[in-house]
C-alpha cells in the first residue's frame, strides 16, 4: 500500500479516514507480529524490555542502559509519583510499564494492538511479580473502552508516529485523563519538507519500515493538541544522542533521513486543564 503524506493524518482522498485508520492498524499490527523476535534478538534485553530508540548521555554505556535512561528522563519531567494511575499507549512488551511499576510503585496499564505483544508484556509481568501493578490489555488506543476521567497520566513513549489519526488519538488521551491529567510524548517529528524526489523516498521507505504512517511536524502535532483541549506546560528538544542509530545512519548514505527528523523530536509534558 502506497505511504501517504506526512502533511496531514491520512494523506489519502480515495478513502475516507476511518477506513483508511483500520487499514493502517492491521499494518501496524502485521509488522510487530512479523518482528517481535527480531527486537527480542537485536534490540531488547531481559533488564530493559523497550522497543524505543533510547537516550544516550554522559551517564550511560549501554544500549540497554540508552532504554532505560528514556524511562527516566521521561518519568522526571512527568513529575511521576506512586498515586498516579498511568496508561502506557502503546505499551509493547511491557517495558516502561513495569519499570514504571517497578522504580514508582505505581500502577500502569498498558495497551497494545498486538496479541503477541501483549502475551510477552503478561508474562514480563509475572516473571517480576509486578502484576499486582502493572496490567496490560489488547486495545486500540484511538478507540479505547475505559471511562472517562481514568488515570492520572498517558504515557506515549514513541508511539503516536504509529498513528494515522493523531486527531483521534489525542481526542482519546484528553478523555480518559483526570482533570489536571498529564500526557507525556516522546517522539520523532519530521522538522522540514522534503525537498527533492530522493528524499520523499527516502522518507517513504524509513516510514514503511517501522510501520510509521504519518510523520508529524511538531507545529503540526501542537495544533491537534490544542484542538484537543490540551495545554504544553513544558516542552524541549533533546539532542545529544537520542537518535544515535539515526546519526549513524548518515555514514551509510542515509543523511537524508537524519536531516529530515528532530533529533529525537521534542520531549513534552502536556496538561489537561
Amino acid at each position: 500500500m502506497p505511504q501517504p503524506s506526512p502533511k496531514s493524518d491520512s494523506g489519502c482522498s480515495d478513502i475516507d479516514q476511518d477506513e483508511f485508520s483500520r487499514l493502517a492498524t492491521r499494518k501496524v499490527v502485521t509488522y510487530y507480529e512479523e518482528t517481535g523476535d527480531d527486537y527480542r534478538r537485536a534490540w531488547y534485553t531481559p533488564a530493559d524490555l523497550a522497543l524505543h530508540y533510547g537516550f544516550s548521555d554522559e551517564t550511560t554505556r549501554s544500549h540497554s542502559d540508552a532504554l532505560l535512561n528514556e524511562n527516566r528522563f521521561l518519568a522526571r519531567i512527568a513529575e511521576i509519583k506512586q498515586s498516579d494511575y498511568i496508561l502506557d499507549a502503546g505499551c509493547g512488551v511491557g517495558g516502561s510499564s513495569l519499570w514504571l511499576a517497578e522504580n514508582y510503585g505505581a500502577r500502569v496499564m498498558g495497551i497494545a494492538i498486538s496479541p503477541s505483544q501483549i502475551r510477552e508484556a503478561k508474562s514480563n509481568a509475572e516473571r517480576k511479580r509486578l502484576a499486582h501493578l502493572a496490567e496490560s490489555l489488547e486495545m486500540d488506543f484511538h478507540r479505547m473502552t475505559f471511562p472517562d476521567s481514568t488515570f492520572d497520566v498517558v504515557w506515549m513513549i514513541e508511539s503516536s508516529s504509529a498513528s494515522p489519526d493523531k486527531s483521534r488519538l489525542l481526542a482519546e488521551a484528553f478523555r480518559i485523563l483526570k482533570p489536571g491529567g498529564r500526557l507525556v510524548v516522546a517522539d520523532g517529528f519530521q522538522k522540514r519538507e522534503t525537498t527533492t524526489k530522493h528524499e520523499q523516498k527516502l522518507l517513504d521507505a524509513f516510514q514503511r519500515g517501522l510501520a510509521c504512517y504519518t510523520t508529524t511536524f511538531w507545529d503540526e502535532f501542537g495544533e491537534k493538541l490544542a484542538q484537543a483541549g490540551f495545554r504544553t506546560y513544558g516542552a524541549g528538544t533533546k539532542r545529544e544522542r537520542f537518535f544515535h542509530l539515526l546519526r549513524d545512519c548518515t555514514d551509510l548514505g542515509c543523511g537524508s533521513i537524519y536531516t529530515l527528523l528532530s533529533e529525537g523530536g521534542p520531549l513534552s509534558i502536556i496538561s489537561r486543564e
